[in-house]
């Protein structure tokens, strides 16, 4: 323990430090040393509890169930007697089993003070090692809460009993289903009988004006958990609020508990309660009583090691298929829907199938685009071979042409000699038939040019229709992609919103937790009625 920061112990309005020294007796020590005076209350306070003044000192009582007794009393009497060698005084505490009160007697107010109050931090601290008897409640039974609380576990058990640790053991009880403000400890009837006029102060102080003397309705919807791994859960739980939207619910719980705590009745947790209905839970596998309070709270487990589940699928797993459900949905453009679905798991499913296909094709117009590409650039290729060998053709084409032009020159120049002008000329006939055929080749190989360039255009247009259905599936595949995203985040959302029901809250009960009534619920010791 921290020593700047000693635990706090709260009795009947009034904050105690627990210190880590513990005080020891001096027996030589004078008695007017040991007591500040019969007028004061030395270090201890005094204003929280009555002292009767006797004719032989001062007398205080204490009201402490009978199952305390061993408590104050220890083994073979030493608590007893330390406290009275240390505070002189006399401690008369009833027999066992029997209802009664703790006296104090002394001759001086600061020892039957000390006393007194050493034995209200005994009493504070073996409160907090009980489990709790008692706790408060909205029930949440109704008969349509309970068909579909039992929806969801036969579907959950259905889809996801082969995950660690679900079993139906760790379902709650339908007939139990309800909402805990807080949680108490109360040992005799006197106790019990102090809650319930509480109770009833609380309705008259404030719980009528909040509520308005109306029923509140509030929708059970949605499930979340409680740690931070869902693979590793110990509590599932479905999610509640008021159906106007209000906190007049939490209002109500957050100053009920307020109010006996202040009476010292209950334990103080949390800054508000968690309002929350527990639907499964690993504690319900050894005791189908337990409460969602950990081992740190008022009633805590007798048993400290709990088997977790793994949750993930759960927070998949789909609602019944006969079940219609409205689901509002708001987006940017206000859109609302109402949707017969099979579940939200197979939504869910469909849409991770059209989501991978939506990639799938998507792939599929990325690999086609990029054969049209491939197809577009060898077009070009092409196209510019042809056009390579058209010019080279034209070229040839050109210099046949000049090589005839100068075999006529040529068979000219011979006719002018005559004598020499025979083999001249024949030379000059052989040029010029060289030339022509020289340009009939490059006529050929134009024309082959051409032929390749028409083949590298058409190939190319190919290449570029290629390419633009390649664009088009591509953008099909991503269109189906988000399709598919967008249905699988719907079936998800379904499943997060997962509809118990309604229902009509009407008063807040002081309920039983080892008993039952004829409904199966929790027995009532008493009962607020808005």
């Amino acid at each position: 323990m921290d020593v700047l920061r000693p635990t706090l112990i709260r009795i009947e309005g009034r904050v105690y430090r627990k210190n880590l020294i513990r005080e020891q007796p001096y027996q030589h020590e004078e008695e007017q040393d040991f007591f500040a005076g019969p007028g004061d209350c030395a270090d201890e306070p005094c204003d929280t509890f009555v002292l009767e003044e006797t004719e032989n000192g001062f007398q205080c009582r204490v009201e402490a169930p009978s199952p305390f007794y061993k408590y104050i009393i220890g083994k073979k009497g030493e608590t007893k007697k330390r406290l009275e060698t240390e505070t002189r005084t006399s401690i008369s505490i009833p027999k066992p089993g029997v209802e009664g009160e703790i006296v104090i007697t002394g001759q001086h107010r600061s020892g039957v003070t000390s006393a007194r109050t050493r034995i209200d931090v005994l009493l504070d601290s073996f409160r907090k090692k009980q489990p709790f008897t008692h706790f408060l409640s909205f029930a949440l039974n109704q008969p349509a809460i309970q068909e579909r609380f039992l929806q969801f576990k036969e579907e959950v058990l259905e889809k996801c009993s082969k995950d660690h640790g679900v079993s139906s053991s760790l379902f709650q009880n339908p007939a139990k289903l309800h909402l805990t403000l807080g949680t108490l400890v109360l040992l005799n009837e006197q106790e019990i009988r102090k809650a319930c006029d509480l109770l009833q102060r609380c309705k008259e102080d404030f719980v009528d004006q909040i509520a308005g003397g109306e029923p509140l309705t509030v929708e059970v919807a949605g499930v979340e958990y409680m740690n931070d791994d869902p693979a590793v859960m110990d509590v599932l739980y479905a999610k509640v609020r008021m159906k106007d939207g209000s906190d007049r619910l939490q209002m109500i719980a957050d100053q009920l508990v307020e109010r006996f705590v202040a009476s010292g009745l209950m334990l103080k947790e949390w800054d508000r309660v968690k309002l929350h209905a527990t639907v499964m839970n690993t504690l319900f596998r050894k005791d189908p009583s337990a409460d969602e309070r950990n081992n740190t709270m008022t009633g805590k487990s007798s048993f400290k090691e709990r088997e977790s589940f793994n949750g993930r699928n759960i927070l998949k797993c789909p609602e019944r298929k006969d079940r219609h459900v409205e689901v509002e949905m708001e987006n940017n453009t206000g859109l609302q829907g109402c949707l017969h679905h099979q579940s939200p798991l197979q939504l869910s499913c469909f849409g991770g199938a059209v989501g991978a296909f939506g990639g799938a094709m998507g792939a599929f117009g990325g690999a086609v685009g990029a054969f049209g590409g491939a197809m577009r650039a060898f077009g070009g290729a092409v196209g510019a071979f042809g056009g390579a060998v058209g010019a080279f053709g034209g070229a040839m084409g050109a210099f046949g042409g000049a090589v005839g032009a100068f075999g006529g020159a040529v068979g000219a120049f011979g006719g002018a000699m005559r004598a020499f002008g025979g083999a001249v000329g024949a030379f000059g006939g052989a040029v010029g038939a060289f030339g022509g055929a020289m340009r009939a080749f490059g006529g050929a190989v134009g024309a082959f040019g051409g032929a390749v360039g028409a083949f590298g255009g058409a190939v190319g247009a190919f290449g570029g229709a290629m390419h633009a259905f390649g664009g088009a599936v591509g953008a099909f595949g991503g269109a189906m992609g988000a399709f598919g995203g967008a249905v699988g985040a719907f079936g998800g959302a379904l499943f997060e919103h997962f509809h118990f029901g309604e229902v009509q809250l009407d008063s807040v009960r002081l309920s039983q937790r080892f008993s039952s009534d004829a409904s199966g619920y929790y027995a009532t010791s008493g009962q607020l009625n808005f």
